[in-house]
């Protein structure tokens, strides 16, 4: 019965919250719980190695513009320059997921697909994917869980126990709504307030970087706020035309010769 209580509780605080942050509230009533989730959650490290950034290819003003992108015989080469894929400057940052307008964020694809679907380009639009390659190890929570075995790894017995000891709360229920926060397909603009605010707590901890969460299109994304810390290069950048749904297994109808730029 407690833990029935315990679900019932951390559901209503999860909606209150998100109610409160939703509104542009400031929901300190109602961080609390969060903030013990986070204090006691491991940081999981995310081994140096390849990561993938994509951008959208304007035609018009993006090609034989110094940006890396040249046209040769009516096809596109090249690719992104890294300054052009890498972190944009302050006045280009838009609202997003982890980030409100005028805040850098570093938003990175453990794999080349999930890279161009989050693009949610159109069919015939171009996208342009960075790849680097990181030498440093990244500190993150980690709200990618997915199976069961991945998630009592990080909420364990003792960890749900301690947690409502402390606050009668569900520890793994309220991993499940920050983990929905973080990934809902589809946001509106005002659901960034939320995963912005869930995201403000996680940035008071100094253990992390950054946080990882899974992508709407499949795979998983790094949101990277200490980005500065990142010892890395630039390895390349390739052009990829979408000829088929974002949703569809194969959405590749041309991958372009990979040119170093």
């Amino acid at each position: 019965m407690d833990s029935l209580y315990g679900s019932i509780n951390t559901q209503l605080i999860a909606k209150a919250f998100l109610y409160d942050a939703y509104r542009g509230l400031e929901p300190e009533q109602f961080s609390e719980p969060f903030q013990l989730l986070l204090q006691m959650m491991p940081v999981l490290i995310i081994p140096a190695g390849k990561v993938y950034r994509s951008r959208t290819i304007d035609l018009d003003a993006d090609v034989d513009s110094g940006k890396g992108i040249t046209k040769i015989n009516d096809h596109l080469a090249g690719g992104f320059t890294d300054e052009e894929s890498w972190v944009p400057p302050i006045e280009n940052c838009k609202l997003q997921r982890l980030n409100r307008a005028g805040e850098q964020v570093l938003y990175v694809a453990e794999n080349y697909e999930t890279a161009v679907r989050e693009q949610k380009a159109q069919l015939g639009q171009f996208v342009s994917v960075a790849e680097y390659e990181f030498k440093t190890d990244i500190p993150v929570f980690d709200f990618a869980a997915y199976t069961h075995v991945e998630q009592q790894c990080i909420i364990t017995g003792e960890f749900q126990k301690a947690f409502y000891t402390e606050t009668e709360l569900n520890a793994r229920q309220l991993y499940f709504e920050v983990q929905k926060f973080l990934s809902i397909m589809e946001p509106w603009e005002g659901y960034y307030k939320v995963s912005n605010a869930l995201c403000d707590l996680m940035k008071k901890d100094d253990r992390v970087w950054g946080v990882r969460y899974f992508s709407s299109n499949n795979g998983y994304n790094l949101g990277i706020w200490k980005y500065e810390k990142i010892d890395r290069s630039f390895v390349r950048s390739s052009i990829v035309e979408v000829n088929e749904s974002l949703q569809a297994d194969n959405i590749f109808s041309r991958k372009a010769d990979d040119y170093s730029v």
